[in-house]
Order: structure tokens, then C-alpha cells, then sequence
């Protein structure tokens, strides 16, 4: 089989100056590049393996390979004039040598192209890739025309948006496929132009899921121009902590698929709110999966996506979402906390439910607060809801104790009828205004969905990924177990917290972003943890830095009898009294002190680390 092997060659680095030769457009604003002078992205032609490159280019040894794979056009791309696409073979090499060969001489390589630097000093390299959207079918003539005089090759037009077109450059074209796009965006003859390149950083995936490379909200490499990083630092986050079993998120949903291949962390506890028992838990559609996978999904298993935070337990709490939903759903709720919910996740909430106010859900939600975790509390995450209007509607609006998650693009902004979505713009928005507390990535995502033919993908249908996964998860439902996922990982790293505290870490910590600076992020009255905006909330969710805050732990007005442990960043001990024969160990990260009274009696033990 004819493959292509992608080489990025680098190591002492030289950056030269900002050059206006080295740019690409984002929404209409040009940003200018630094040009790295010893690393190159090299495509060659054909099935070479590592020994025959290293005798073709006459070199001994390379010294580092940092990663290579497989990638391939997709099935999304209808093959132009049946032009077939050959797979890629790439690899990440360290090497310097190579900058003593002339790379274009060499009738193997079919595309070799300069790396690049941000402002912000992210690397990153263009593939041979360019895309292109037509104002009209007619138009194909033009563009067939203009690959025609660059020496640009018209590789396919995508299934579900007939007029975008994938270009691909080779070692005689005009320029490289940087400088390609940018002669094509320039024309002004076409709808769209879009880029096609990766941050060096994101070749190293942090785990090997077959479609972690599509996860932009984890890991964002540039996906469709996108600002490379903008993402919620997952790979950061997991090298401090994957979770714990002993946290379990509740998915108030339409049940969980407990046979599907990439969840294997299902509680035993689940609850079917259209029960009269109350168990077990059952599988309505495909909501809820979609929302299991976001949390949980297996991770390093080579297969499907990465979960936030897989080392917890996903406690199933299901519903058809009928009549008579509020005080079924008091009854979920309560089920959650009594049952060990660390964290309760609802994508779901009026108006399209049309949900009256309910007291006995509000008191499930006011128990689940002040008594979960054994009076730690039970953190509640609720979706936004996606009608683009300035109100939070209720459930999610009940109490300010609730997380309330509205969604964000690649790009930084508010989900939003103007935004690009698959090519065109999409009708919905993430609700927004002064409920809303934090944002989460909520479109062009990844996620599980029920098994075989009976979930929103079948396998057969354009952009399809298999019948085991879905690629179109997107709304404020994508965005809230995200955030869910997040809280469980804070109190992976310290059970001991209080919800209030989990609540305030993941607000204190979240990243300002803002596409085309217009968020001006202010200090707000009722709002303590930073600066707020009332499209973003405090900003986009931080897993890592989330995970390595370090708030206070309050051991106070106790008396122990038995032994007892007490965990957390730095712990405050005030009115503590330890009774004979007990023993407190006390272990924290940052300081401990001693505020207030504090007895240790005969025969008891103290242990401090």
C-alpha cells in the first residue's frame, strides 16, 4: 500500500523575527508568525521505514523519534474526480542533519514546509492541508482555475457541506499551504479559508484513545484555526490526578449504557426515577451516555475517547423526562446524595421541560447541599440551556450553590447563532446572564453513545466514527459534564473539601478567555471569586488549575473518640478535642495551625505530615 511518512525535524532552535511573510488570517485579523529556521515538515511519498530514511538521507541515527501514527482524509471527503487519498504515516523526529540536504531535490519527499512560533511561543507546524467553502457551486471553476496556477491539488468536497473543499500542496506549489491559504483568502473569491495545522505539544497525546487527536476541549492543537491551547488543560490536569473511585458523579440523565465498551466505571447504585422502587437505573436514549463518557470514558485503553476524570465511579440516575418530572426528580436527587454523589450532573432544565417550581425537589436540592458527603455537601453542576437569551432558567436558577455551566467555542466565545458551526452558523445559543458562573468547550465534541444501532449514530451516516460514538455532542449538555468532571477530580485530590469550597476552587481558577478581547472580565458585586462576565461567567474551566489550588481545610469544634484522619492543602485546627486512646492523623500539603483550642488526653495520639 503507497503510504506518506510526515517528518517534523527539530532541535537547536533558532527563532528569527516576526516576518509578514509568516501569517495566517483568523477572522479577518492577520497573526503574524516567527519562523523557526531549523525545523522542517516534511510529507514523503511511499511506504519507507525508519532504515531506509536514515541510508536515503545518509545519516546514522535518529537519535529521537518522539511519536508517529497513522492518519487518513476521512470518510466526510467525497474524492474529487475519484482522487484517492494514500495514508499518512507521521512522525515527530529531533534532528538537525537534515538542514544539510536539499529537501526538494530528493524525490521521495512530495512536501516539505517551514514550523512556526506564536507571540505566546507556541510551536506549530501547517500540514499540506488548506480548506476552502464556495459562495456557490458554480465557483468550482474558479477555484479549479486558481489550484490549477499554484500547483494546489483539489483533493474532495465534504459530504455534509458539498461546497468545502480540501486542498492539498505539495513541494511544487506556489508556496507552502500556509502561504497557499493565505493567496486564497486574500482573493476574496471565496466563502471560507481555513488552516489545517497542530501545535507540536498536541503530537505528544497524553493518552492513546484512538479519537483523543478530535478532543479539542481536552487538548486543543488548532482545531479549525482555532488558538492553540485553548482548552481545558486536561493532559496537565491527569498527570496530577485521574480521579478516585470512592468520588462517584451522579448523571441525571436518560440513563447510562452499562454494556458500552469505553465504561467500565458504572456504580452498582443507580436509581430509574420512573420507578416506583426507584431501581435500577434504565437506558431511554442517548443523552445521558453522551453525558457518562464526557466524565468518564475509559482513558490509555487505545479505543475511543478520553474521559475527565475515568478513576471515578458514574452513579446512573435515569428518566424519560414525562410528566409529573419534578417530584420524580426530587426523588433522583435525593437517591444521588443518600446513595455517595460527590457530584451531581444535569444537563437538562426548562423551558422546553416547561418546569414548575416544586418544593420537594427544592428540598432534595437544599439536603443534597448541607448533607451530602456526610455534611461535606454534594456539589450540583445544571446546564445553562441553549435559547441565547440573558436568563437561567429554572431548576438551574434555584439556588446560587448550584454551578451553573454555559458553553464556549474553540475560538473563546459564547456559543452563539454567529458562530461558524460545521461550515455554517447554528441556531442555538448558551444561555447566559447573571446566573451563570463558568463556561465549558460545548461544540464539535467527541463522546460515547449507546452501543450498535440504537444511539444517534448508526455508522453509516456522514461523519460517523462508528456506532459506539458520537461527533456532533454540542449544547450547554456537553458543557455541564465537563464541569461535573472537574469538581470530581478537586475532591480526588482532597474528599475532605465542602461543596462551597469545590464550588469557589473551580470559579477562582477559571480562564479568562476571550475571543477578540470582548470580554471585558469586572470585579461584580455577589460575585467574590474574581473577575465575572455575564456571557462567560468567570471564564473557561481549568482542570489543572483547579486541581492544584490549595484551600484552607477547617477541622473545628470536634471531640474524637476514635481514630480519625483529616486531609487537605493547609488545615486550620480550632476546638479539638482528642479523647483517650484516639488517634488524629493529620496530613497536609501546604501548613498546618493550631487557632484555637486544642487537647489531646491521656493515651492518644497525634500524627502530623
Amino acid at each position: 500500500m503507497k503510504t506518506k511518512i510526515l517528518f517534523i525535524l527539530f532541535s537547536m532552535t533558532i527563532l528569527l523575527g516576526f516576518s509578514q511573510d509568516a501569517y495566517y488570517w483568523h477572522k479577518s485579523k492577520k497573526v503574524v508568525l516567527k519562523k523557526i529556521a531549523e525545523k522542517r515538515f516534511i510529507i514523503f511519498n511511499g511506504e519507507i521505514e525508519e532504515a531506509d530514511l536514515r541510508n536515503f538521507l545518509n545519516i546514522p541515527t535518529f537519535e529521537k523519534v518522539i511519536n508517529k501514527g497513522n492518519t487518513v482524509l476521512g470518510n466526510s471527503v467525497i474524492p474529487y474526480k475519484n482522487r484517492i487519498s494514500a495514508i499518512d504515516t507521521w512522525m515527530v523526529l529531533e534532528d538537525s542533519l537534515f538542514l544539510t540536504t536539499d529537501l526538494k531535490r530528493q524525490d521521495e519527499i512530495i512536501y516539505e514546509s517551514s514550523c512556526y512560533c506564536t507571540e505566546e511561543n507556541v510551536e506549530l507546524a501547517f500540514t499540506n492541508l488548506f480548506y476552502v467553502k464556495l459562495f456557490d457551486k458554480s465557483d468550482i471553476e474558479l477555484l479549479e482555475i486558481m489550484t490549477n496556477k499554484h500547483n494546489v491539488m483539489i483533493m474532495g468536497n465534504n459530504q455534509s457541506i458539498p461546497l468545502y473543499y480540501t486542498l492539498a500542496c505539495s513541494k511544487n506549489s506556489g508556496g507552502n499551504a500556509m502561504q497557499m491559504a493565505n493567496l486564497f483568502y486574500e482573493s476574496g473569491c471565496f466563502e471560507l479559508v481555513e488552516y489545517d495545522f497542530f501545535g507540536f505539544e498536541g503530537l505528544l497525546a497524553c493518552v492513546n484513545d484512538s479519537l483523543f487527536q478530535y478532543q479539542w476541549d481536552l487538548n486543543n492543537t488548532g482545531f479549525r484555526g482555532s488558538p492553540v491551547g485553548l482548552d481545558i488543560n486536561f493532559c496537565q490536569a491527569r498527570e496530577i490526578t485521574t480521579g478516585i473511585p470512592s468520588v462517584k458523579v451522579a448523571v441525571f440523565d436518560t440513563g447510562i449504557d452499562k454494556e458500552h465498551p469505553d465504561l467500565n466505571n458504572i456504580d452498582s447504585a443507580s436509581c430509574d426515577v420512573e420507578s416506583p422502587l426507584l431501581s435500577p437505573s434504565e437506558l431511554y436514549r442517548a443523552h445521558g451516555t453522551c453525558c457518562a463518557g464526557t466524565i468518564g470514558a475509559c482513558t490509555n485503553n487505545n479505543k475511543g475517547i478520553a474521559g475527565i476524570a475515568p478513576g471515578c465511579k458514574l452513579m446512573a440516575i435515569s428518566s424519560s423526562f414525562s410528566w409529573n418530572f419534578m417530584q420524580k426528580a426530587a426523588g433522583g436527587i435525593n437517591f444521588a446524595w443518600h446513595n455517595g454523589a460527590a457530584v451531581i450532573s444535569n444537563s437538562w432544565g426548562g423551558p422546553n421541560y416547561d418546569l414548575p417550581e416544586s418544593e420537594p425537589f427544592e428540598k432534595a436540592i437544599d439536603s443534597a447541599l448541607i448533607y451530602g458527603r456526610g455534611g461535606l455537601g454534594t456539589v450540583i453542576v445544571f446546564a445553562s440551556h441553549n435559547k441565547d437569551c440573558t436568563q437561567i432558567y429554572y431548576p438551574a436558577s434555584y439556588s446560587d450553590s448550584i454551578l451553573v455551566v454555559g458553553g464556549n467555542t474553540p475560538y473563546g466565545e459564547r456559543i452563539n447563532p454567529e458562530c461558524y458551526y460545521y461550515g455554517a452558523t447554528c441556531d442555538w445559543g448558551s444561555n447566559y446572564g447573571q446566573k451563570l458562573d463558568i463556561v465549558a468547550p460545548g461544540c464539535w465534541m467527541f463522546s460515547t453513545d449507546i452501543h450498535g444501532a440504537a444511539g444517534y449514530r448508526d455508522g453509516s451516516e456522514p461523519y460517523s466514527v462508528g456506532p459506539d460514538y458520537f461527533e456532533n455532542w454540542h449544547g450547554t449538555s456537553a458543557s455541564c459534564p465537563i464541569v461535573a468532571a472537574v469538581a470530581a477530580l478537586v475532591l480526588s485530590r482532597n474528599t475532605h473539601l465542602t461543596q462551597k469550597q469545590v464550588v469557589d476552587v473551580i470559579e477562582s481558577t477559571a480562564q479568562k478567555v476571550s475571543s477578540e478581547d470582548i470580554y471585558d472580565y469586572q470585579i461584580t458585586a455577589g460575585r467574590p471569586n474574581g473577575t465575572w462576565h455575564e456571557e462567560m461567567g468567570y471564564g473557561m474551566v481549568d482542570a489543572y488549575a483547579a486541581v492544584m489550588a490549595c484551600p484552607t481545610t477547617y477541622f473545628e469544634n470536634k471531640s474524637i473518640n476514635t481514630d480519625t484522619e483529616v486531609v487537605g492543602c493547609d488545615v486550620d485546627i480550632q476546638n479539638v478535642s482528642v479523647g483517650n486512646n484516639a488517634k488524629l492523623d493529620i496530613e497536609a500539603r501546604g501548613n498546618i495551625t493550631i487557632t484555637g483550642p486544642f487537647e489531646v488526653n491521656l493515651g492518644s495520639e497525634l500524627v502530623l505530615h
